[in-house]
């Protein structure tokens, strides 16, 4: 631990009380394999200074993963769920049908609809929610007819979509994301099923007005 003492004290951007370490990719191979179709994980920098500081935990049917680390580089294959990244620090290069997309500070959130990509982490830390498209499309389609729209473009749920720091309502939203993710320092591990239903609800809530922002803004 004293060879990475940036990543011992450097706290996660949530759940920090439940971080661990990991010193061998395999284990992080096996980590991420539980929540997605992992082909391939190998660091990019030296192995015999490998760390990744994670953590992780259940909200309903959404998989949330919070870590920082090493570089290193993931290939996933086609799968059921979809992902939104959110950025806290570093540079994520996601290669996805010979298009490139970056997550960072600066295009701090990318969804992805389930598609194969390749990931490359430099000096990255940040979110990741693994999401049931199902729920979200519900959830999207509950605030449509509530706003009064008669229909919804559906394909933008088989998309990848990133938001611009210039977009001051995107990024209102992701701050509202991000605020309500810090709940999870406040509960207790053991949160009723009640509150974790409306916080799985509520984050669907968030993610579905940032694909779909014309549903907040009708009047």
């Amino acid at each position: 631990m004293t060879r990475h003492p940036f990543f011992h004290t450097a706290a996660l951007p949530i759940l920090n009380h439940r971080a661990s370490y990991i010193f061998d990719p395999n284990c992080c191979y096996q980590r991420i394999a539980k929540t997605i179709k992992v082909i391939s994980i190998a660091p990019t920098g030296k192995t015999d200074h490998y760390i990744h500081k994670s953590a992780s935990c259940d909200i309903g049917s959404i998989a949330l993963s919070v870590g920082m680390g090493s570089p290193f580089a993931y290939t996933v294959d086609d799968h059921d769920t979809a992902t939104l990244m959110i950025s806290t620090g570093g540079t994520a290069q996601i290669d996805l049908n010979k298009h490139s997309f970056l997550c960072t500070p600066k295009l701090p959130a990318l969804y992805l609809a389930g598609e194969r990509y390749r990931c490359q982490i430099q000096e990255a830390n940040g979110i990741e929610l693994r999401l049931d498209r199902q729920k979200l499309a519900q959830s999207a389609m509950v605030m449509a007819e509530q706003s009064g729209n008669d229909g919804l473009d559906c394909t933008r749920l088989f998309q990848p979509w990133q938001i611009q720091s210039d977009s001051r309502w995107s990024m209102g939203l992701l701050g509202m994301l991000s605020k309500t993710l810090t709940y999870l320092d406040l509960t207790t591990a053991e949160r009723s099923n009640a509150t974790t239903a409306r916080m799985e609800r509520l984050l669907y809530q968030h993610i579905a007005a940032m694909l779909y922002p014309e549903l907040m803004r009708t009047t």
